[in-house]
């Protein structure tokens, strides 16, 4: 007659508490694992092999849909005795909880671990032609969906990380992998084909843009941008460059040689149809003035007024000590 409950193994002083519907089938399925050295619970394998004993016993009966309610009773009152071979905590869904001290002791054990190039080969293999199942997929979008972080969160996560800097090695392999992109064309064209899978939907792009807002929105956010921004030279350097700029007149020739001028480089920007941010560039001599184009057909050049009375004053000078 199959059994519904909780049971106990005995090894030595060690114990071991379990659930199944069919209880002598799953203690002998223990035992023959044991018996194999191939037994799952590497703790319960060590203190088998030692003591080599095995003794399993009903200690309760139960319905099925009581089992994880009892069996988590039962592990939480013997899982910090030091004879108890259970690793982990059950919660009442059935799911493993890590203990702390599990956790730890995994951490350790990886800690510093580096995996070959034959490991990573072989790992990428096995990834390369797996495929969820609908269900599958149905649950890890269920289970992400759990985990949406709360702007408050993301905005202590985007603090954390500003002013963050990657390591020399870190920046050694980026710039390797784009090397291989410019060298390598098979290399560039798988690549290629990963980053269109990943484009994102217009929904997931409206998405991302409502979360930024409610990011931007947080108080952290907005005082810790204030922050940058007041105690960067850099931005203190532009925005002086800016305010004296918008005072300054500004001329600009046409084709047919007739000289504009215009109070500012915004009202110039407003009435020619040019970029401001473009049209203080080519003024300032940042970036050459362009030879080819519509804008080119109708402008030749363009400068402060200023500057342009500098120089003749300057000339003037020059042929009058002449």
């Amino acid at each position: 007659m199959n059994q519904c409950g909780i049971y106990k193994i005995s090894i030595g002083p060690y114990f071991y508490f379990g659930q199944s519907r069919n209880i002598y089938y799953r203690c002998h399925r223990h035992k023959s694992n044991l018996r194999n050295n191939c037994h799952g619970n590497s703790f319960m394998q060590n203190v088998y092999n030692k003591y080599q004993e095995f003794h399993y016993q009903v200690i309760l009966e139960c319905k099925e849909e009581e089992l994880n309610l009892q069996e988590s009773k039962i592990i939480e009152e013997f899982i910090n005795n030091e004879y108890c071979l259970n690793l982990n905590k059950v919660d009442i869904d059935g799911s493993y909880k890590l203990s702390e001290e599990t956790k730890r002791k995994i951490g350790n054990a990886n800690r510093g671990k580096i995996r070959t190039l034959e490991t990573k080969r072989k790992l990428s293999e096995a990834s390369k032609n797996r495929k969820h199942s609908d269900e599958t997929k149905k649950k890890m979008s269920e289970n992400s969906g759990a985990r949406n972080r709360t702007p408050e969160w993301t905005a202590k996560i985007a603090l954390a990380k500003t002013g963050s800097k990657h390591s020399e090695e870190s920046k050694q392999k980026m710039s390797e992998t784009h090397k291989k992109l410019h060298e390598n064309i098979e290399f560039y064209q798988e690549r290629k084909k990963q980053w269109t899978k990943g484009i994102h939907s217009e929904e997931s792009k409206a998405k991302q843009k409502e979360k930024m807002k409610e990011i931007c929105a947080t108080q952290d956010y907005k005082e810790n941008m204030s922050k940058t921004h007041k105690n960067s030279k850099a931005v203190q350097a532009h925005i002086s460059k800016l305010n004296e700029n918008r005072k300054r007149k500004v001329c600009i020739v046409t084709i047919q040689e007739e000289i504009l001028e215009f109070e500012s480089v915004a009202e110039a920007s407003r009435l020619t149809q040019i970029n401001a941010s473009t049209l203080r560039s080519y003024i300032s001599k940042e970036i050459n003035w362009p030879t080819k184009g519509s804008f080119s057909e109708k402008y030749k050049t363009g400068y402060y007024k200023e500057e342009k009375e500098n120089v003749y004053s300057q000339e003037d000078s020059a042929a009058n000590t002449g």
